[in-house]
């Protein structure tokens, strides 16, 4: 599945979520999208945390990191859906772990920016696109989902501020 798939579908399973829908919600996040399988994980600990199921949480957890994927302590720690989780010693587990691995990463990584060269026309106007992807992103995957008639306005401004005429 594609990018425009995966946003489609992470919208729905965020708005069944603040609706309080999290067995509705919980029954879309599947393994139909391998590429994002870290951020579904996470996904559905939250909804099983949420639903009561701690046990299941902990299970998905453990299964993503097993998975060679990874939570950001920050994320583990400040979000609601997983307070119930806090302080039992297979959480406590699952932070260490991924802590061990987010350093590993961290420390292996390197950046890899993306460039586009414009194709030269003759009199047209260039504008200047910076795209910054989040966390759980990189470079391609920000372009992708950010691409196409709904940048235009922002660029239309970012080019006049550049070329003095901002309006």
């Amino acid at each position: 599945m594609d990018a425009q798939a995966f946003a489609e579908l992470s919208a729905e399973i965020l708005r069944l979520h603040r609706h309080g829908a999290y067995d509705r919600a919980l029954e879309l996040v599947g393994d139909q999208f391998p590429k994002w399988g870290g951020r579904f994980a996470f996904w559905r600990a939250c909804l099983a945390t949420r639903l009561g199921n701690v046990a299941l949480a902990v299970a998905v957890l453990d299964e993503a990191l097993a998975r060679g994927y990874w939570f950001p302590q920050r994320l583990l720690l400040e979000d609601e859906d997983l307070r119930a989780l806090q302080g039992l010693p297979a959480f406590k587990r699952i932070m260490e772990h991924s802590r061990e691995r987010q350093v590993a990463m961290e420390a292996e990584a390197k950046p890899e920016p993306l460039v586009r060269e414009p194709t030269p026309a003759a009199n047209r106007v260039t504008s200047l696109h910076l795209v910054f992807h989040g966390s759980n992103q990189n470079a391609r995957g920000g372009v992708a989902t950010r691409a196409g008639p709904r940048s235009a306005p922002r660029s239309t401004r970012v080019r006049a501020a550049l070329s003095g005429r901002a309006r």
